[in-house]
């Protein structure tokens, strides 16, 4: 695994015996047999496209190709599967990637409801030459599945997609990462506590900071989800805790030289999130810049925690400015190999 763990953690990790067995990654050699052969996206499909095994959040695009409930690991008898929509222009030689992270506290949600919620955002990536992966992962239930669960289930993803790049005709050097509340979580851990190439992070409404004073910040509600996530309540699990905050890496940067990963953040938040204290984006984005890190604080207005660029389903103002403003900063961050 490329988690990049304090010695201290270990001790905790062994305490946590009752998690699911090992994660076994899906390789392209068992992709590619006659049973699972996958179109690619720049060929035209010989079979019938397959659709979300749930369609209550499916969204359709019109244009291009997309491969749904694709099988990317399995723990135990769990199959993880994920969702990826293709370029409808072939703008790039090989396609840079976004990866999202739904949100739901760890403890509910669908990868198809993020793709709802950001429609938009993925439409006018999928024209400028961009793919978008939605990803499932693991819920908390204690005390069998707790964290570093979901995330182990997050890498085990990035790992998949980099050793099958070709087959996605994935360009490795151009992955960005991104979530929603929980699944920003996620996303910023992928940034910032492991060691894959990320050329930069989007955190919507993402908790940050989980240890220290920042427990006692946090709604009631909110804090349930978090003791759930970690099997316990703080006092007691301090370590793992702070192993799951991805405040913790810039603060305490592990690894050789013990530099923190320069990885661009972008934190899209609402000053009124009744879910998640705004003041988890102001942290992250000051210690970023205090450490020479670009980093930028999108302020919403009108959303609360209930962040969506759907058309149809959002109460945002400044929707469009907002939306170019995230599409800048991933279009700014793009990789010329």
């Amino acid at each position: 695994m490329k988690f990049i763990l304090i010695m201290v953690l270990a001790a905790s990790l062994l305490s946590f015996g009752g998690c699911e067995s090992d994660i076994v990654p899906m390789h392209e050699n068992e992709i590619e047999n006659e049973s699972n052969m996958i179109p690619l996206p720049w060929e035209a499909p010989e079979t019938e496209e397959q659709q979300p095994e749930e369609s209550l959040f499916a969204f359709e695009f019109e244009g291009y190709d997309q491969l749904m409930n694709r099988v990317y690991a399995t723990v135990g008898n769990r199959e993880l599967r994920f969702d990826i929509f293709f370029p409808t222009e072939q703008v790039f030689e090989r396609t840079p990637l976004v990866v999202g992270f739904h949100g739901g506290g760890w403890m509910a949600g669908h990868r198809a409801e993020l793709t709802s919620e950001l429609a938009p955002i993925i439409a006018e990536l999928r024209a400028n030459g961009y793919a978008f992966a939605t990803v499932e992962y693991r819920f908390a239930t204690p005390p069998s599945v707790v964290f570093p669960a979901p995330f182990d289930d997050a890498m085990a993803f990035m790992d998949y997609i980099i050793e099958n790049a070709a087959l996605y005709n994935v360009d490795t050097g151009n992955i960005g990462v991104i979530g929603y509340s929980a699944g920003a979580h996620l996303a910023m851990l992928i940034a910032y506590a492991t060691d894959f190439d990320i050329r930069y992070c989007i955190s919507f409404a993402g908790p940050t900071k989980m240890y220290g004073d920042d427990p006692a910040n946090y709604p009631p509600a909110t804090m349930h989800m978090v003791v759930n996530l970690f099997g316990g309540v703080y006092d007691n699990l301090q370590d793992l805790y702070r192993s799951g905050s991805p405040f913790f890496y810039l603060e305490y940067p592990q690894g050789d030289g013990q530099e923190h990963r320069d990885v661009p953040l972008l934190l899209v938040h609402d000053r009124t999130d009744p879910v998640v204290p705004f003041s988890q984006a102001e942290i992250m984005h000051e210690k970023l810049t205090s450490l020479g890190t670009h980093s930028e604080l999108l302020e919403l207005r009108g959303v609360g925690h209930d962040i969506n660029f759907n058309l149809n389903r959002t109460n945002m103002a400044d929707r469009e400015e907002n939306i170019d403003a995230i599409l800048n900063f991933i279009y700014k961050f793009h990789k010329n190999h």
